[in-house]
């Protein structure tokens, strides 16, 4: 007699959670971070794989992403996990750009985000929404900037400035103010852009006068 295979499918995959903490202003240690969300990792049946913490507070003015933090973002295309925890949004980017290409890669690797404090959960159908949402946002300030870059630079061409020497598309000249109005630095810029640090400097020495 054949036996009753009710029982005999595979078990759905456990998800392989990251868990991703830091240091803030707002009294909410490493410990007690990783504590709670690894209780509610626990309470879904979410196997925890690694979690990633940077410990220096930083001040407002501080515009460089912990060393975790870049590690994390580097590992999302590795497909070792399926989902990113975090205590709260503002843990993820020291500025809204950076967090909307943080989500961005998220998204692009198919990895899901779970939000403790303003309950975002993208596994489900409101947390999707506000995913969305985020991410119209940023789109927006995006836009809002790059408009008021180009603008800058065609007022300072039209009042006889020159950006750059030696000279740079003004696609270039856009790419550096842009960078720098999101909190990075010139040696970076130069690096991404494949330019000299002299020309991201005048560029911005040009634009600052």
């Amino acid at each position: 007699m054949a036996q009753n295979n009710k029982f005999s499918c595979k078990p759905q995959m456990t998800k392989r959670v990251v868990l991703y903490v830091r240091e803030s202003r707002d009294g909410c240690s490493i410990a007690s971070q990783l504590l709670t969300l690894t209780e509610i990792a626990n309470s879904r049946d979410w196997q925890v794989v690694k979690s990633y913490s940077d410990r220096n507070i930083y001040s407002t003015k501080d515009k460089q992403s912990g060393k975790s933090f870049c590690e994390l973002r580097d590992a999302l295309t590795q497909s070792k996990f399926d989902l990113v925890m975090a205590f709260s949004i503002d843990r993820l980017g020291k500025s809204l750009q950076e967090l909307m290409r943080f989500l961005e890669s998220l998204h692009e690797n198919n990895i899901d985000l779970y939000l403790h404090t303003q309950n975002v959960d993208t596994l489900t159908t409101e947390g999707k929404i506000i995913f969305s949402m985020c991410r119209i946002f940023g789109e927006y300030e995006h836009a809002i900037i790059s408009e008021r870059v180009t603008a800058g630079i065609n007022r300072a061409r039209n009042h006889g400035k020159k950006l750059g020497r030696p000279r740079v598309s003004l696609e270039i000249e856009k790419q550096i103010l842009t960078y720098r109005a999101q909190g990075m630095a010139i040696k970076p810029i130069a690096q991404s852009l494949k330019i000299g640090t002299s020309v991201v400097q005048r560029v911005l020495r040009v634009a600052d006068a």
